[in-house]
């Protein structure tokens, strides 16, 4: 037998207290399906204990997916920038340092600005640099859904070099060497219609305007792009959605995915839609909730 707040604190050793009741006020902390009231009620070994996903919490232009100690997860939406530029300030991390203080949410990486989706911060040092090592050593993955021009073929793999020139443009060359990345990109055709397709993405590089600039690269341009010569607009934004984010939590060392929601009007050029909503309730159908070690 053991207090609740015991099997908390093993499972998520850099958590306060504070968090720790804030988990019971949102009731979400379960001990046998049943919700937990105060943090040093007695657990037997025979029980099990949850800790389901905090429902989205609207925060001016964000949705907060997750928050612990650690770090923050959010849904951005297409428009928002997610760091500032020279001429904006306004973006996702200044939201968040309005809220958690300047120095204390740290970027680990990026969507365009006309992207929308999910994406990370840190919200400590330590959590910084275990969340870009996992990006640097490529086991974050990053999960994308796009509505593109023409027809792609079922599924493959792009692996391109790209640069970038002084308009901020990348493009992709031949040429190596000097500033030339390495850009690879697995894509899996859920759905094609007359005239564009419903695309998955996996990142297994993160550069600039990546999928976007290999998809033009391709003659099958992401629809409302302008920047790499699309001829359509059917959404009336930019057609790439950033839909699921798994990484590994910096301190508890457990696997972890993150899902925002695909906006409605990516359907619209379907009159099929099932593939790509069957394709879609596979992200769905995953409990947002842990499991706790006693």
């Amino acid at each position: 037998m053991k207090p609740l707040i015991d099997i908390l604190k093993k499972n998520f050793p850099t958590s306060s207290n504070r968090t720790f009741k804030t988990w019971l006020e949102q009731k979400r902390v379960r001990i046998d399906g049943k919700k937990a009231v105060n943090l040093h009620e007695d657990v037997l070994p025979n029980q099990q204990v949850i800790l389901t996903q905090r429902p989205p919490k609207k925060l001016k232009d964000l949705v907060i997916l997750y928050e612990d100690d650690d770090l923050i997860v959010v849904e951005k939406p297409s428009g928002l920038l997610s760091v500032a530029s020279n001429t904006n300030t306004y973006c996702a991390h200044s939201i968040l340092k309005k809220m958690f203080g300047k120095t204390r949410v740290h970027i680990i990486h990026r969507l365009d600005q006309f992207t929308s989706g999910v994406m990370a911060f840190a919200l400590n040092q330590k959590s910084k640099e275990a969340l870009k090592q996992q990006f640097f050593e490529k086991s974050a993955k990053r999960l994308y859904a796009a509505v593109l021009e023409g027809k792609l073929k079922k599924h493959g793999m792009w692996k391109t070099r790209l640069f970038e020139s002084k308009d901020t443009k990348m493009h992709v060359t031949k040429a190596t060497g000097g500033r030339i990345q390495l850009a690879i990109t697995y894509f899996n055709t859920i759905e094609t219609g007359p005239k564009f397709s419903f695309v998955a993405f996996e990142l297994k590089t993160g550069k600039k305007n990546q999928i976007r600039v290999q998809a033009a690269a391709n003659h099958t341009p992401i629809v409302g792009d302008k920047k790499y010569g699309t001829h359509s607009d059917p959404l009336k934004r930019l057609g790439l959605h950033a839909l699921e984010l798994q990484l590994t939590h910096p301190s508890t060392h457990k696997k972890m995915f993150f899902h925002s929601k695909m906006p409605p009007i990516f359907f619209k050029p379907f009159k099929n839609r099932s593939r790509i909503q069957t394709f879609l309730k596979t992200f769905e159908q995953k409990k947002p909730q842990q499991v706790l070690k006693f």
